[in-house]
């Protein structure tokens, strides 16, 4: 039981230590150094976030600026295969238009004496 009592006797005392080498007992001048320093470091990170963010505004209207090119070129793109499609699809239907008319006139070629 001693032995309970005097490790908690040790354990307070070392508290108490590391509460005063932890700066709880800190001066209102040491208090104040460290406030001022915090809100300089505030500032510092509001100016650096602000300068990231102008950076990623320009970033991001390249980007849309690029998506709006994209979009057009692919319209373009869309409307030229459509039309290859259709003169691809007349020009199948004249060849097959052109093999009836050869194989017609072979059968008349064939059928004259």
């Amino acid at each position: 039981m001693r032995e309970h009592i005097e490790a908690a006797m040790k354990g307070q005392a070392k508290a108490e230590r590391r509460k005063g080498q932890g700066g709880a007992n800190a001066s209102a001048a040491s208090l104040a150094t460290d406030l001022t320093l915090v809100r300089e470091e505030n500032k510092a990170g509001a100016q650096l976030g602000q300068a990231r963010t102008r950076d990623l505004t320009a970033r991001i209207d390249e980007l849309l600026a690029a998506v709006g090119r994209l979009t057009l070129e692919r319209d373009e793109i869309r409307a030229e295969r459509a039309e290859l499609k259709a003169k691809l699809a007349e020009t199948e239907d004249d060849l097959a238009a052109a093999r009836e008319a050869g194989r017609r006139m072979l059968r008349h070629v064939n059928r004259t004496p």
